[in-house]
């Protein structure tokens, strides 16, 4: 086999470090951790860990308490450091230590975690660098919490919830998902054993562990008098109380979330205002219906948020209930639905996200002297249409232009003349059955558009 190239022998790499021998790499290493600290810390953690989980447990103590005590200020030329010995003592906890221990990292990283408060007030961190590692860290505390088991991990998260708040209900609520479903128990127990929390941040760590269980009586419960009988909680309660089969409680909470206008705009002898219902109100409508088993008006309400939408996760869940025949009907009654919005613009972008060509072009021939080209995605839709369609591509890309040069006063605008040579070049297909404008003559009538435009706009100002 030939040699490696001398060049190559000398490129810094780890193949080639490795080469050096154990020993003289040994030297290198020491010589360099005199002069820089935190090589010089990263190597002491990586001894410690060679010598067994309590020995990294003690080490990793040892410097925890250092960070959390220390009262020095950390200039951003110092917070690059800061933060890359956080993330290798996170590493050595969840990586290391947890690996060869559990019980003994638990501990570890709630430590870590509870350098958060104190390193903020003392690093100057205008990006929030800092807070956005923590937050990135926060579903490896669920993982471990439940590797660590019930009686290593609840009693900790519990103390920290309920001394250290401020921290630990945002970064518990954000690693919930990844609790153990027993351990999410436990401490929603723990936090409940005199009565649940109604207010404050400690009731919001006891909704999303509730939510996470699915304990719906203590989620309702976390909110006192007032606050429960606010229309958004109101709609929240229906929602819960029909996905949990409690038909009768879900349409009461669902009727008492009716916002009443007032009549005094109005005046006394006015017909009574209809209740206000947002899209939220309409999504628990939904479901109180499918509760009480009333399958067909559900099915007539989710036509209704459809229609109101125009949106395709809409359509899917009403295909989704449907048989196959039936799903084809469904989806030819949303798209004729569509290609008639008043909304010509929001009509198409629903038919171009459901890759429905024909009737998008369709619907444009149809509809050519309402198109207005203020859709950003004109341009995108017609290079869909291009190959099949190029007469309806062709209005696409004139829509626009007219749009743009509008606005522009020119047809020298970024943008327009792109536009008009692709339009000028699908023109060229259309027949005589199509009956369009000759390209010379449309742009003499858009030129003549965009001077009056112009001048228009010169007298304005």
């Amino acid at each position: 086999m030939a040699k490696a190239a001398p060049k190559l022998r000398k490129t810094l790499s780890q193949a080639n470090l490795a080469q050096l021998g154990a020993d003289r790499l040994a030297s290198l290493l020491f010589a360099a951790a005199a002069t820089d600290p935190a090589l010089k810390r990263s190597l002491r953690l990586e001894l410690a860990s060679e010598l067994g989980a309590a020995e990294l447990a003690q080490a990793l103590d040892k410097r925890l308490d250092e960070l959390a005590t220390s009262r020095a200020r950390i200039s951003w030329r110092k917070r690059p450091e800061l933060l890359r010995e956080l993330a290798l003592l996170r590493t050595m906890i969840v990586e290391r230590l947890a690996v060869a221990d559990a019980a003994l990292a638990f501990p570890r990283l709630v430590a870590w975690f509870d350098l958060q408060e104190p390193l903020q007030a003392r690093t100057n961190d205008p990006r929030e660098e800092v807070a956005t590692l923590f937050e990135a860290a926060a579903p490896a505390l669920g993982a471990m919490a439940s590797s660590a088991g019930q009686g290593v991990a609840s009693p900790v998260l519990v103390d920290a919830v309920l001394t250290r708040s401020t921290t630990w209900v945002p970064l518990l609520g954000r690693a919930v998902a990844t609790l153990d479903h027993e351990l999410a128990k436990g401490l929603l127990a723990s936090l409940t054993v005199k009565q649940v929390p109604q207010s404050g941040r400690l009731a919001l760590i006891v909704r999303r562990l509730a939510d996470h269980v699915g304990d719906l009586d203590i989620w309702l419960a976390s909110f006192d008098n007032k606050t429960s009988h606010q229309p958004e909680i109101q709609v929240e309660r229906a929602l819960r109380l029909a996905r949990g089969g409690r038909a009768v409680d879900a349409r009461a909470a669902l009727e008492a979330a009716l916002v009443q206008p007032s009549r005094k705009r109005l005046g006394w002898h006015a017909p009574e205002p209809t209740p206000v219902r947002d899209e939220r109100w309409f999504d628990a409508e939904i479901a109180v219906l499918d509760s009480e088993g009333r399958s067909e008006a559900a099915m007539t309400a989710r036509w209704l948020k459809f229609e109101r939408s125009l949106s395709v996760a809409s359509l899917n869940d009403i295909v989704s209930r449907l048989n196959d025949f039936e799903d084809v009907v469904a989806t030819d009654r949303a798209l004729a639905f569509a290609a008639s919005n008043f909304d010509l613009n929001r009509g198409l972008a629903f038919m171009f996200e459901q890759n429905a060509l024909r009737e998008a072009a369709e619907t444009i021939l149809a509809r050519v002297g309402e198109l207005n080209g203020r859709a950003d995605a004109s341009a995108l839709w017609a290079a869909r249409l291009a190959a099949r369609y190029p007469v309806a591509a062709m209005h696409l890309l004139r829509a626009r232009a007219a749009t743009l040069a509008e606005m522009s006063g020119s047809l020298e605008a970024d943008g327009v003349s792109q536009l008009l040579d692709e339009a000028q070049a699908l023109a060229t297909e259309a027949t005589a059955e199509d009956d369009i404008i000759p390209h010379s003559a449309y742009l003499e009538e858009l030129r003549a558009t965009a001077l009056r435009s112009s001048r228009s706009t010169r007298r304005r100002a």
